[in-house]
């Protein structure tokens, strides 16, 4: 297993939690915009950093509440040392989703640099323009995972 197993998980349980954060945000921005006529790049970005901040915090909670109950609805190992250390090892050797990692942690890095090329400061918008990236680089990887047909095989 991975030298801190409990790390890896709720890293992983965080980012896919801002990951979810990220998209409700931008569809609820994108459709505030539609609505109510504002700009859309203005109104986008406030919502979905927010929305990106409140999905990570449900994503580690979620995980601490599956510890607590012991439980996983997926069938998986309980939230146990042994779970955690099994989690961790297909966390840690899935080359799937390092690489889907990769594409996000890059997509966030473009969203933050656009922000400052523009001269946004504002910590708001910043993490909105990482949750659109976050949410460019998920898809930016599925379509390149569907494109190069990544995904199939041992190590997914």
């Amino acid at each position: 297993p991975p030298e801190f197993p409990a790390f890896q998980v709720y890293t992983h349980t965080t980012l896919r939690g801002s990951q979810l954060g990220s998209l409700v945000g931008c569809a609820i921005g994108g459709g505030k915009t539609l609505l109510g006529g504002g700009p859309l790049m203005s109104t986008v970005p406030a919502v979905a950093g927010v929305s990106m901040v409140i999905g990570g915090i449900f994503g580690a909670a979620l995980l601490a509440m599956m510890a607590k109950s012991n439980e996983d609805p997926k069938g998986k190992p309980p939230i146990s040392i042994q779970g955690i250390d099994d989690r961790a090892y297909r966390l840690k050797n899935s080359k799937v989703l390092a690489t889907h990692n990769a594409f996000v942690a890059a997509g966030m890095a473009a969203g933050v640099s656009k922000a400052v090329i523009q001269g946004t400061t504002a910590p708001t918008m910043l993490l909105g323009y990482a949750a659109i990236g976050n949410i460019a680089g998920s898809v930016a990887h599925m379509v390149v995972a569907g494109v190069l047909g990544m995904g199939k095989g041992e190590g997914s």
